[in-house]
């Protein structure tokens, strides 16, 4: 048996533990040697992000072993009194981190009974979406409360016991990464920075993880998920094979509750996701392509606000907006041999054009028979 490391969890993690909820869903996936697909599968949350590690497990509550220490992840959900929550509106999204900074902060103070030195960097990632950053140093000379958790590694297992003695690392700082998702949920990451590490280092690793953000659009395929992990150039079938989609890199697929129609979403701006559903019915099913079209026509579009894109045999495309200009959707209909299809597009005013070359880059790699 072979001892992998002891450290110290401080009640720097408490309060995050009341945030537990019974319906978490998560779970991992090793991508490679030294990386790890974290997958949080709960009701809005519906996200994942990449962990540099060679091992990854969960602990306890919302605590985990990566990188030879614990790392937290939280999720709680936030009212800031808007219906939408912070989507669209960069300045509400940085108020709703600040918050929670304030609050976990406070906790810690009161909690150490100690003025704790803070920081903090408001960090952009390579899609544009704001994470802050934060840290406080731990007071040397507190004697707060530790639980000692020794874990060891075998062959075949993992396991954990619990002292009441002996820190083999100190901890120097606190680190928390806090973002948010759909509006009105917030994730906050954290970790503790060992006296053998450097705080930038640490700081690097948390920027890391927000580059490798992704967000669904909705409840979070698993099967679909572990097959384009092992085949990046993925093809989407239907059960009969007369539908084949060469998916994209960015489209991310969620479960559907129904057997004729594939749901997907679109990469995340302003904690915003758009979405696509593709439908499609055996010709066999219906009287004609009107019929068809019927059936799936837009309902409850804005007055006057319906224009037909295009219009052929086999083929109609219309562009409409809903709930008063919010949303900007697009419905494309398509006739095969066997199957008729629908494609619907739902956006924003404020993502609509950021999506839609992609939505078209989809349509074209859709074949139907």
């Amino acid at each position: 048996m072979k001892k992998l490391i002891i450290f110290a969890v401080t009640v720097f993690i408490s309060l995050s533990l009341q945030a537990q909820n019974n319906d978490v869903i998560r779970l991992s996936k090793k991508l490679d040697n030294n990386t790890y697909l974290f997958i949080d599968n709960s009701n809005i949350n519906w996200y994942t992000i990449e962990i540099k590690t060679d091992t990854l497990f969960h602990i306890e509550n919302n605590t985990y072993f990566a990188d030879n220490k614990p790392m937290q992840i939280i999720s709680l959900g936030f009212d800031n009194k808007n219906p939408r929550g912070t989507m669209g509106n960069e300045k509400a999204e940085i108020f709703a981190l600040q918050s929670h900074k304030k609050w976990e902060y406070d906790f810690q103070r009161k909690s150490s009974g100690k003025k704790l030195k803070s920081n903090e960097e408001l960090f952009y990632n390579k899609s544009g979406k704001p994470f802050l950053i934060w840290w406080f140093e731990n007071p040397k000379k507190w004697k707060g409360k530790e639980r000692i958790i020794e874990i060891y590694l075998t062959n075949d297992s993992i396991n954990i016991g619990e002292y009441e003695d002996a820190i083999e690392l100190n901890i120097t700082h606190q680190l928390y990464l806090n973002f948010s998702i759909h509006g009105n949920n917030l994730v906050s990451i954290s970790i503790p920075v060992l006296e053998n590490e450097k705080l930038q280092d640490e700081i690097e690793r948390l920027k890391n993880i927000a580059n490798s953000l992704n967000v669904y659009g909705g409840t979070i395929d698993l099967k679909i998920l572990s097959e384009r992990i092992e085949n990046p150039n993925y093809i989407l079938r239907d059960s009969l094979n007369l539908i084949e989609i060469e998916v994209p890199s960015w489209l991310n697929i969620c479960t559907s509750p129904y057997a004729t129609l594939f749901s997907a979403s679109f990469p995340e701006k302003d904690n915003i996701t758009n979405a696509v559903a593709i439908i499609w019915e055996l010709k066999s099913n219906s009287d004609s392509f009107d019929d068809f079209k019927s059936k799936l026509n837009a309902k409850n579009i804005d007055a006057n606000s319906l224009k037909i894109l295009n219009k052929e045999k086999s083929k109609e495309q219309y562009f409409y907006t809903r709930n008063y200009g919010w949303f900007y959707c697009q419905n494309i209909f398509l006739e095969g041999e066997d199957v008729y299809l629908y494609i619907n597009f739902t956006a924003t005013t404020t993502t609509y054009t950021f999506n839609l070359e992609r939505f078209y880059e989809l349509v074209d790699k859709i074949k139907i028979k």
